[in-house]
């Protein structure tokens, strides 16, 4: 198993996914209205509960399966996993469109369409995962975002403006997605797309699934937590603010979303490589290099502020607020990849669960008393920043860190964050007075060569070992 070819695999892949995500990003804002992009934000806010709906039966899958190869999976079995979980999936879209047309949300119905095609992706791409089916994983995971890219540009080449259309694009997408899928896998494992009485009586024998499920729940639990733990500065804004404050704090999110797909790579190649290669070394090793590969992250802010800048005005004041979500992503590579997958590892389902809440419990704090007291946007992001440090450098399970390493990376990070933030503030400056080509190219040769001396003081074994071993 090499973890270098798969994530190199996984990353390519995910190309493709941040073409979307751009598109989404920043096209999509500038010809929709405010208000349509807040509600275009606000369907992928109550989307982003749509995991919950296959009640951990996925997660289960993925622990049941995690370290397995292709040929340790009984055929006969998994088939009967696959439509199991359709028909449950099918039942369950059932009554949320039911509740949805019942209280006339259009939002809420959108959703329900898209619960049977999200979960079924799902249920394909974390079975790759597990078994290390790496190349699989990747061409099951461009069929959405290839779909949703064209069809969106059309409909933007058309001129339409309506946030709905463009939410139907994605759950279109994933409809042809799983239907592409299921062709593939009738082909060679004889899976049946269709809710029929044998699938009903499956529904029945709940008792054959239980393990499978309580495995899972835990971990669902988890995620649905984690989801909130890194949308509470989200759901704040929604909560507390305007639709235009909420639209622009979205934005900020979705402008590092492409540094995220990348982390969702990261995070899904890691699983089987870790349970696999778990000990203190590795882990410490990996540690250090996402400091080291999320804090060149920060450059990137760089462009996106001229792109906000060129295409995006209505939007500047999400600039600072990006600014200062940009400098988590070393933070929620370390949570994502290594944490997350290590209590998968060590089988501490329950754990996760229990210690997510206490994490999530910080962060609700932490922002709740920050806009209280600031009343400000920028409050909320540096309140959801800190709550991700947190996590970071005083993880409870899984991981113990001595009292040394935690004042290094505490140095650490206040040295990177320090230095970006002054780059930025010298930057910003330097745009106001006017002269923001060449203070463009001056400001990130500045950080860049920055960046590389810091991380030379704390990590150079980490770093000249890069270059002698294999990853």
């Amino acid at each position: 198993m090499s973890l270098k070819s798969d994530l190199l695999r996984v990353s390519g892949s995910n190309l493709i996914v941040m073409l979307s995500s751009i598109i989404n990003s920043i096209v999509l804002p500038s010809i929709l209205s405010i208000d349509g992009f807040a509600d275009l934000r606000t369907y992928t806010l109550y989307a982003s509960f749509i995991g919950f709906l296959h009640f951990g039966f996925v997660d289960g899958l993925n622990i049941k399966y995690g370290g397995d190869t292709k040929s340790d999976v009984d055929k006969i079995e998994f088939n009967k996993f696959h439509n199991f979980f359709i028909t449950l999936q099918f039942f369950v879209l059932l009554i949320v469109i039911t509740i949805a047309l019942i209280i006339n949300n259009n939002l809420i119905l959108l959703v329900g369409m898209a619960i049977l095609p999200i979960n079924l992706q799902s249920f394909f791409l974390y079975y790759f995962q597990a078994i290390g089916e790496f190349k699989e994983y990747s061409k099951a995971t461009v069929i959405v975002p290839i779909i949703n890219l064209v069809l969106t540009l059309i409909f933007i080449f058309i001129g339409i403006v309506d946030y709905e259309v463009y939410i139907f694009t994605t759950i279109l997408s994933y409809l042809i997605s799983i239907l592409i899928l299921e062709k593939k896998y009738r082909l060679h494992s004889n899976f049946y797309f269709v809710v029929n009485l044998n699938s009903i009586r499956l529904i029945r024998s709940f008792k054959a699934y239980k393990s499978i499920f309580l495995s899972g729940f835990y971990i669902m639990l988890g995620n649905i937590l984690f989801t909130l733990f890194f949308d509470t500065g989200r759901w704040m804004s929604k909560i507390f603010t305007a639709n235009e404050s909420f639209a622009k704090y979205s934005l900020a999110i979705s402008l590092i979303g492409v540094a995220l797909v990348f982390i969702g790579a990261i995070n899904k190649t890691f699983y089987p490589y870790l349970y696999h290669n778990n000990n203190a070394v590795i882990i410490n090793k990996y540690r250090s290099l996402f400091y080291i590969i999320g804090s060149f992250a920060l450059v990137g802010y760089f462009f996106i502020e001229l792109i906000i800048i060129k295409f995006l005005p209505k939007y500047t004041e999400a600039l600072p607020i990006t600014a200062i979500l940009i400098t988590s992503i070393p933070g929620i590579m370390i949570i994502k990849s290594i944490y997350v997958n290590l209590y998968k590892v060590h089988k501490k389902e329950r754990k996760f669960l229990s210690d997510t809440l206490i994490y999530l419990f910080i962060a609700v704090l932490l922002n709740y008393f920050f806009y209280q007291h600031f009343k400000t946007l920028t409050s909320i992001s540096i309140a959801s920043v800190i709550s991700i440090y947190i996590w970071v450098l005083f993880p409870m399970t899984c991981i113990k860190l001595k009292i040394k390493n935690i004042i290094k990376e505490i140095l650490y990070l206040t040295l990177i964050l320090s230095l970006f933030f002054l780059v930025y503030y010298f930057y910003y400056n330097a745009y106001i007075v006017g002269y923001n080509g060449y203070n463009l190219i001056f400001s990130i040769s500045i950080l860049i060569l920055s960046l590389i001396n810091i991380n030379l003081l704390f990590f150079k074994k980490v770093i000249f070992n890069i270059f002698h071993t294999q990853i």
